[in-house]
């Protein structure tokens, strides 16, 4: 094997299938041997097609074997990684003939590769495996798939495809004149080899631990004079497009849970030292097609969609339960307070009187703020609406949520000094130095994070639309929030202490509990101090705390208006007078009552003489 050449590769790969399919006892390092031989055997130039074709054989069988001797070859010597690393090569190496072109099709793989040399309207862009017969064909601009629009069924009978877009090959080409350009893709329909090894080291890396694939895999590969191009934003900002339809049968239900929970993930060989794991960044998800998973990345390599519902423990098995219990909670809750915020809006609008009320504008802003949240959080936090418009959600998201906890600071502030400083005198100019700072400064930070990467913004970890948790998120979001919240923690201890010692408020004892039951709590949900129940929703004490955040957060809007708006008499004249004249309004379009012949009177008695008269 040390001195594999051009003349012995193909006996050496034969010699190496024939000892594999003979031997049925495999150990962790035949696997290992076996890598070796792929590593060197994929460094040979113009590999003929029958030996390239041997080796995705042999690639094959080593995928066959007994998922624990894979395990433990990776884990010692990172043999299985290598062997992906050896099969993604391939196609930079195997002999394209003088049609300029290679296809290697076995049991479960497909490997295409052609050499870039002049870029046609019908140039291969991809790949794409027929949902239908099993037949993989490739995806031509101006052709076929390649020129269908998503409105025509394009996906229909896609099973899994890749595909780059013309301009970005173009941009290759042009960059690179009179270079030796070669494209690969493959597609595999065994995945046994992309398995990460399990891990113990941090409770975001565990979510990996029970995730499974829920896709074939597909790979698209360019090389330069032998040299793999990553990174495709220095070439017309091209990104790579991934169709997948998942792979496991399940309800309807269900299915529609898992299509909103996958995720679009690269092998990324460099990971776990070296052993290879699935990662998501620069992945993203794309337009929704029902049915299939639509992803982008930035970046050439292997892909393929990851569950996250795959392989679970008992303990995890009860999870789809309580969350579908905290997304109706959400759902109800959520429900309500853009209904009461609406009705505080429209309260302070329509009622001149409020307007000159500094709780009351602070009031108005805050519920103003929450009712932009929460519309915009039910109408695009599920990422089913293209990766431009998940990331706009995100961004909204993330400004508006910084506005709420500016007025609830405001909110505090001014609580404490009418009720601590006993403050009644009105603040000159109080809505302009109040609303610049809680409606601009927000923007600040969503700014920043936009200028440096739009796809910071880009779902989080599941399937909403969400930062991702890099330390852009904590510096921009969490830090805020913290120091918001610590800021109100404080106010609210000190106007509760307050309350407390002002006994002269009461002409009575239970009088005066239940005056301070009840301005502690509006304070407590003014003040949003219910987010502190997010930091303990951690370890054995997470669904309680993830039950008490979900009820209370979902309903802080409907509490606002039941302990605020809807006890302030003002506003309860001014919709009693609404509601009566709707009822007039719909008197009189009825026409006039029929005439209803009088009872005849009764003759005035004392009694009634005195009544009238009273």
């Amino acid at each position: 094997m040390a001195n594999m050449t051009e003349e012995t590769l193909p006996r050496i790969v034969n010699n190496t299938k024939a000892v594999l399919k003979e031997n049925s006892t495999t150990s962790a390092l035949d696997v290992n041997l076996v890598a070796n031989i792929l590593e060197k055997a994929t460094r040979q130039s113009n590999i003929p097609i029958e030996t390239a074709t041997d080796l995705l054989k042999i690639v094959e069988i080593v995928a066959g074997l007994n998922q624990t001797v894979l395990e433990r070859s990776n884990i010692a010597d990172n043999a299985t990684n290598r062997v992906l690393q050896a099969v993604e090569s391939l196609g930079d190496r195997v002999s394209l003939g003088d049609s300029g072109t290679a296809r290697i099709q076995t049991q479960n793989t497909v490997l295409l590769a052609w050499k870039l040399t002049t870029v046609s309207d019908l140039h291969v862009l991809g790949l794409e495996l027929a949902l239908d017969s099993g037949n993989v064909t490739e995806i031509t601009e101006g052709q076929g798939w390649g020129n269908r629009s998503e409105g025509e069924g394009k996906y229909d009978n896609t099973d899994t495809a890749i595909t780059l877009p013309g301009k970005t090959f173009r941009s290759i080409a042009k960059k690179y004149p009179g270079r030796d350009i070669r494209i690969s893709a493959s597609i595999f329909t065994d995945t046994s080899l992309f398995r990460s090894i399990p891990t113990s080291v941090t409770d975001a890396d565990s979510r990996h631990r029970h995730a499974n694939l829920n896709s074939k895999a597909i790979a698209l590969r360019i090389t330069v004079d032998g040299q793999p191009i990553t990174n495709l934003s220095a070439y017309d900002k091209g990104s790579v497009k991934t169709v997948f339809t998942l792979v496991q049968s399940l309800s309807k239900d269900q299915a529609i849970q898992r299509e909103r929970s996958s995720r679009c993930v690269f092998w990324d060989f460099a990971l776990q030292d070296g052993k290879g794991a699935w990662s998501k960044e620069g992945c993203y998800r794309g337009n929704t097609v029902p049915g299939k998973l639509l992803c982008e990345c930035d970046h050439l390599t292997i892909f393929a969609v990851m569950d996250p519902y795959g392989q679970k423990t008992r303990k995890e098995k009860i999870a789809p339960f309580y969350e579908s219990a905290l997304s109706f909670i959400s759902v109800c809750g959520l429900s309500l307070s853009i209904a009461g915020l609406s009705v505080t809006v429209i309260s302070f609008i329509a009622i001149k009187k409020l307007h000159s009320s500094h709780p009351q504008q602070t009031l108005f802003n805050l519920a103003l703020a929450q009712l932009l949240t929460w519309v915009t959080f039910l109408a695009g936090f599920s990422r089913d609406h293209g990766h431009v418009s998940c990331v706009l959600v995100a961004a909204l998201l993330h400004y508006l949520i910084l506005v709420s906890f500016m007025w609830m600071v405001i909110e505090g502030i001014l609580q404490y000094l009418l009720l601590v400083k006993v403050m009644v005198r009105r603040f000159s100019r109080y809505m302009l130095k109040t609303a610049l700072p809680a409606w601009g400064l927000p923007l600040v930070p969503v700014i920043i994070i936009l200028s440096i990467d739009v796809n910071l913004y880009n779902g989080g970890e599941h399937y909403y639309c969400w930062m991702s948790r890099t330390p852009f998120y904590y510096a921009a979001f969490l830090a805020p929030i913290i120091i918001m919240l610590g800021t109100n923690i404080v106010l609210y201890v000190l106007v509760v202490v307050s309350i407390c010692r002002r006994r002269d408020m009461s002409r009575g004892g239970t009088s005066y509990n239940a005056i301070s039951i009840r301005a502690s709590i509006g304070c407590f949900v003014v003040l949003g101090l219910n987010w502190v129940f997010a930091f303990f929703a951690i370890n054995d004490a997470r669904l309680v705390f993830q039950y008490l955040f979900t009820c209370t957060t979902a309903f802080q809007g409907f509490l606002i208006f039941a302990i605020f708006t809807a006890r302030d008499p003002a506003v309860r004249q001014f919709w009693l007078d609404l509601i009566c004249k709707c009822k007039q309004a719909r008197r009189a379009s009825r026409g006039p009552l029929p005439l209803i012949q009088s009872a005849p009177s009764m003759p005035e008695t004392k009694e009634t003489s005195f009544n009238r008269s009273k």
